[in-house]
């Protein structure tokens, strides 16, 4: 257990100073930081047949854009300005491409652990998981962190999934019991 409130404790310490370096300076705006479980839904996540989670990256932002570049090119094409619809035309090609061909991303967690970029970070080589959300108000950032013995060792960005409760909730409801001991 920890002798001192989250605030006070290094591991916070460290991974705050990380984050100020990151993004070049102090963050003003927003910089929270808690064990992963505490923002968690009420209700477990939904497994799949093999009994784990899968989250897959959210594909809205590139549907967004090809909806903005098609606006765009309609209104270029309207106004009789022609390079505007040949850029947005380039810009909606791109996003489709992306949306529709690119590999998505996905988090994947069981009872071994979490699997993220084709790497598995095992429960037992850590001994809690945080949620630190980061970076400006309107656009902050979400990170899932593991740590071992106070030190952040792993840091893997959350953002393109939902909302941090998405992702809390599967590593609520794996974790190890000791995970919720060491807070």
């Amino acid at each position: 257990m920890h002798s001192v409130p989250m605030e006070e404790s290094n591991l916070y310490q460290t991974v705050r100073k990380k984050f100020n370096v990151e993004l070049s300076g102090p963050f003003g705006d927003r910089f929270e930081m808690k064990p992963a479980w505490k923002h968690a839904y009420y209700n477990a996540a939904k497994k799949n047949e093999l009994g784990q989670v899968v989250l897959t990256e959210s594909k809205l932002p590139w549907y967004g854009l090809m909806l903005i570049s098609l606006f765009f090119g309609v209104l270029g094409l309207l106004k009789g300005h022609y390079p505007i619809p040949i850029g947005a035309g380039i810009v909606f090609v791109i996003a489709f491409l992306l949306a529709f061909f690119a590999r998505q991303r996905s988090l994947i967690f069981d009872k071994t652990g979490v699997i993220a970029s084709d790497i598995l970070y095992k429960w037992e080589d850590f001994d809690g998981a945080y949620i630190v959300i980061a970076g400006v108000q309107k656009h902050p950032k979400s990170y899932l962190v593991f740590s071992r013995d106070e030190q952040p060792l792993v840091y893997i960005n959350v953002s393109s999934y939902g909302d941090q409760s998405t992702v809390a909730t599967p590593v609520r409801d794996f974790q190890p019991e000791r995970y919720r001991a060491s807070v």
